[in-house]
């Protein structure tokens, strides 16, 4: 999990998500194995972090960490690059 997270200087709000992201991204490109379990629960984790931090700095930020780091942003971009047959048709990502 330290290893996901950014070397450079970052409020901590946007340095847990991109952890986030880059342990998801990890998981979404593996063979789905259940070695895969942990760093799926670490992303979450992270994740969920970072929207706690944020709301403890400025619970009015929480929206624009949701737009950079959800599906409309880094999230949707990992899904994005799913197999079709990875994706639930229900999300409307696509």
């Amino acid at each position: 999990m330290r290893e996901a997270l950014p070397a450079e200087e970052v409020a901590v709000p946007e340095a847990l998500a991109s952890a986030a992201m880059r342990l998801l991204a990890d998981v979404a490109t593996s063979d789905g194995s259940r070695g895969q379990a942990l760093p799926l629960l670490a992303a979450d984790a992270l994740l969920t972090h970072a929207f706690q931090a944020q709301a403890e700095i400025d619970v009015a930020g929480t929206a624009a960490l949701a737009e950079q780091y959800g599906i409309r942003g880094a999230l949707g971009e990992i899904a994005g690059r799913l197999p079709d047959h990875d994706r639930n048709p229900a999300d409307g990502v696509r």
